[in-house]
C-alpha cells in the first residue's frame, strides 16, 4: 500500500472516531453521573460507560444510533447549502429552457450583459431574425422549464413544507420568487429591454400586462399550494394557470 494511500486512511479513521467521541460525550455526560452509576456497557461501540441497567432514564447509545444521530446533526447543518444549490438549479432549469429554444430554432444564443435595478447581470441573447411566435416560444421558455420542473415537485410532494427536501425547496423557492419578480416587473413594464415579459408580450399583440399576469398568478397559486396543500381546488387551478401560457401559441 503506497505511504501516501495509508496516510490518507489514517486520517480519516482518526477524523471519524473524533467525531464519534465528541457527539458521544456530547450525548452521555459521564461527568455529571456518580462513579455508582456507572458501568461498563460491552455491546457498545465508543461509549465505554453508561447508566445502571436499572436506570429508567437510561440513554446508552449504540453502534447504530451514534451515525444515525451524527447523519441528522449533519442533515442540519448542511440545510441551508442544499437550499442554495435547489436554487441554483432551478435556475439552471430556467435558463437551460431558454438555451434549448434558441438551439432549436437556430437563433444563435449568446450571453448578454444587463442591469436590473442597476444591479449587473447577465441574459441570454439571441439574434433579431425571429417572428413574433418564435420570440414569444424563446422568451417563455425558461418559464415553461421551471412551471413543469415545479408541477412535479408540487405533484409528488404535496406535503413538502412537513418534508426535510431542502433540494427541493430550494428549487421551488426560485421558482416562486422569479414568477412573483418576473410578474411584478411584467405588470409594471420594469426591468431591462431584455426580460421575458416584455418578449413574450409579442404573443399577445403586445400586451405586457398580460404576459405578466400569466407569470404571476402560478406562482401566488404554488406558494399558497406550498403553505396548505390540503384544499383540493389549489392544484388543479395552478395547472390551469401554467397552461395558459401556452395560449398564444394556439391562436
Amino acid at each position: 500500500m503506497p505511504r501516501r494511500f495509508r496516510l490518507i486512511v489514517a486520517f480519516v479513521a482518526i477524523l471519524r472516531v473524533t467525531m464519534f467521541e465528541t457527539h458521544a460525550r456530547s450525548s452521555v455526560d459521564d461527568s455529571t453521573m456518580p462513579d455508582s452509576e456507572l458501568q461498563e456497557c460491552p455491546g457498545h461501540f465508543l461509549v465505554t460507560k453508561c447508566r445502571g441497567a436499572g436506570d429508567p432514564n437510561s440513554k446508552s447509545l449504540d453502534r447504530f444510533e451514534l451515525p444515525r444521530r451524527l447523519k441528522q446533526d449533519l442533515d442540519k447543518g448542511c440545510s441551508g447549502c442544499r437550499f442554495l444549490l435547489g436554487v441554483g438549479i432551478g435556475f439552471g432549469i430556467h435558463e437551460g429552457g431558454h438555451l434549448v429554444a434558441n438551439w432549436a430554432l437556430r437563433a444563435s444564443p449568446h450571453l448578454k450583459a444587463v442591469r436590473g435595478g442597476g444591479v449587473p447581470f447577465f441574459a441570454i441573447s439571441h439574434a433579431e431574425t425571429l417572428t413574433p411566435k418564435q420570440e414569444f416560444i424563446v422568451s417563455s421558455a425558461g418559464l415553461w422549464s421551471q412551471f413543469l420542473a415545479a408541477e412535479v415537485i408540487l405533484s409528488h410532494s404535496p406535503d413538502l413544507r412537513d418534508r426535510r427536501a431542502a433540494i427541493r425547496k430550494g428549487l421551488l423557492g426560485f421558482h416562486i420568487a422569479s414568477s412573483l419578480l418576473y410578474g411584478l416587473t411584467g405588470l409594471a413594464h420594469l426591468g431591462p429591454p431584455e426580460r421575458d415579459t416584455r418578449g413574450m408580450a409579442l404573443g399577445w399583440n403586445g400586451n405586457e400586462r398580460w404576459a405578466g399576469l400569466t407569470v404571476l398568478v402560478p406562482g401566488l397559486l404554488d406558494s399558497y399550494r406550498y403553505i396548505n396543500p390540503s384544499l383540493k381546488w389549489i392544484p388543479w387551478a395552478s395547472r390551469v394557470s401554467k397552461f395558459l401560457l401556452i395560449v398564444p401559441l394556439l391562436m
